[in-house]
C-alpha cells in the first residue's frame, strides 16, 4: 500500500499490520487491518516584511499559517500599504494555522 497526503498535510506513518513510514506490503491471509496517519504541516512563519498586504496575506496562508491582527501605523522609511513589521517573527516554526501579526504603513506623515 502506498499513502498518499492532501494538500497541507504529510504522511506520518503506519499502524496495524504495518509499522513506520516506508511502503507498506500486506499479506492476507487472515483478517487484517493498516492504518495510515497524516498530520497538517506546521507553520513555518514567512518573512513578509516590505510586501503589500494582499501578497503577505498568501504568503501567509502558503506557509500554513493564518493572517492575525492587521494594525496600521505611520512610517519614515516603509511605503504606504506595505508592511513594516510582523509578529512572531520570520523563520519561527508553529502549530498549523497559527497567526501571524501584521503592522502596515499607513506612509508618512
Amino acid at each position: 500500500m502506498t499513502a498518499a497526503a492532501a494538500a497541507g498535510s504529510k504522511f506520518a506513518g503506519w499502524t496495524g499490520a504495518c509499522r513506520g513510514t516506508a511502503q507498506c506490503t500486506v499479506t492476507v491471509n487472515a483478517a487484517k487491518s493498516a492504518t495510515a496517519s497524516f498530520s497538517k504541516s506546521a507553520c513555518v512563519v514567512p518573512n513578509v516584511k516590505h510586501k503589500r498586504l494582499a501578497a503577505a496575506k498568501r504568503s501567509i496562508a502558503a506557509a500554513h499559517c493564518r493572517t492575525g491582527k492587521v494594525a496600521k501605523a505611520k512610517s519614515k522609511t516603509v511605503a504606504k500599504g506595505r508592511v513594516v513589521a510582523q509578529s512572531p517573527r520570520a523563520g519561527k516554526k508553529l502549530a498549523a494555522g497559527a497567526k501571524v501579526n501584521l503592522i502596515v504603513s499607513r506612509g508618512r506623515r
